[in-house]
């Protein structure tokens, strides 16, 4: 009880006390010199207790830009807005109408920092992002956008479907480095671009050798040089490797059939117990075939090194990875080790095999080959070749691919019926 009445005197005294000093009009207390109420006190108290006001955005500060690319009576062209928040239009600008072609004259790329770039009739071209004015043109680009990035600075690196294969340019529109095309153009269609560490890599998806998967062009920043990364692996094309293969080191040879379309065939050609049909494909410097697992459980696709004779009549395959363990395929993939002879024609074979029929050189004529069989009688291969005009068949022959020799079915040309 005595502590609550301690507590209610001392409530009074306080009510008291501001009563007299600042509830009174004609009196005013007094606390460090200030008195309290007056203007000061009342600037720092207002400064402590009020929110700050929201700052209101401009309604006509640019929130997005808009990229409308259309294609009018043969002609192609964008229109590109600048809009506010309330999804009006800032500015606008134009391009002009182009003839439409394969790949795109005009290309967006996009916002970095206050400017917005893109492609015009394979110029790149600079907006400030905020009203639409042209900063800078570049006209020494020459191509269709297929991949870029900007560098921290600003940079902008590029690459072009059909070229240029790598193009830097600064941020105030100047051409620092402009590649047209790398490894004497054995590699094209440029499609991804990544910085790192001051390099820029870029993946190409079509090489000369008809291979799958990408190879890589690295361009050190530094002096704009490069180097290759993939290339260096391939030695031979699909071309090479597509015939008929017979395998001339094991008793019981395996026949690998490799087709343009992509498809194979493979089978020892002794034992006969199977002939598997799959696919196969090229990655790199590796010859990958779908194997047929033998639990009938779809397939195993196997990488092999390829190494193909300069004359092309000669393949040699080993395990890409000895250690790898194909469980599904019960040896199978170590069975088509080995090296082969081709048993089939290339195109230089079928025109002197054409010569040698008596066809003649200005005679337009269509020249087939089947796959090589077995003739049991002669003990040897065999390929069908047969030469027609239109559908008429006028030169043909069973021929031994191994000594080029005309051996059954032998017809020579003679004229047109």
């Amino acid at each position: 009880m005595k502590r609550k009445k301690r507590w209610l005197l001392i409530s009074l005294m306080a009510a008291a006390a501001f009563c007299a000093g600042g509830c009174s009009p004609g009196k005013k207390a007094v606390e460090n010199g200030i008195e309290i109420g007056s203007e000061e006190t009342a600037e720092e108290t207002l400064d402590e207790e009020l929110p700050p006001v929201a700052q209101e955005e401009p309604e006509d500060e640019v929130k997005k830009i808009n990229f409308e690319h259309g294609f009018e009576n043969g002609e192609e062209y964008a229109v590109i807005t600048g809009v506010n928040q309330l999804g009006e239009t800032v500015w606008e600008y134009k391009t002009g109408r182009y003839p439409g072609t394969e790949l795109d004259r005009i290309c967006e790329i996009g916002i970095q920092g206050d400017w917005y770039y893109f492609v015009e009739d394979r110029a790149v071209v600079v907006l400030d992002r905020w009203d639409g004015t042209v900063v800078w043109k570049n006209g020494e680009y020459g191509g269709s956008v297929s991949a870029h990035v900007f560098g921290p600075d600003q940079t902008l690196y590029l690459c072009g479907t059909y070229g240029p294969a790598f193009m830097a340019i600064s941020k105030d529109g100047k051409t620092l480095c402009r590649i047209d095309h790398v490894a004497e153009n054995k590699v094209f269609w440029p499609y991804k671009m990544e910085y790192a560490d001051q390099k820029i890599t870029i993946a190409f998806n079509g090489n000369a050798f008809e291979s799958q998967g990408d190879i890589y062009c690295i361009v050190d920043l530094s002096d704009y040089t490069y180097e290759m990364e993939g290339l260096e692996e391939i030695t031979f094309s699909r071309k090479d490797l597509e015939g008929s293969w017979l395998q001339t080191d094991s008793e019981d040879p395996m026949l690998l059939i490799l087709r343009s379309d992509g498809s194979m065939e493979y089978y020892n050609t002794v034992s006969r117990s199977n002939e598997y049909s799959s696919k196969y494909s090229q990655k790199g410097g590796s010859l990958c075939l779908n194997l047929v697992n033998l639990d009938i459980s779809g397939v195993t696709e196997v990488p092999y090194k390829a190494e193909v004779s300069e004359d092309r009549k000669s393949l040699t395959l080993s395990l890409s990875d000895p250690a790898e363990e194909y469980s599904k395929l019960y040896g199978m993939e170590k069975n088509l080790e080995g090296t082969y002879q081709r048993i089939s024609f290339t195109q230089e074979e079928l025109d002197t095999i054409k010569a040698d029929l008596g066809v003649p050189d200005d005679l337009e004529v269509t020249v087939t080959q089947s796959e090589p069989y077995y003739w049991s009688a002669g003990g040897c291969w065999l390929v069908s070749v047969d030469i027609k005009q239109g559908e008429q068949w006028v030169a043909g022959a069973s021929i031994n691919p191994m000594t080029m020799e005309a051996v059954r079915d032998i017809l020579r040309y003679s004229g047109i019926q």
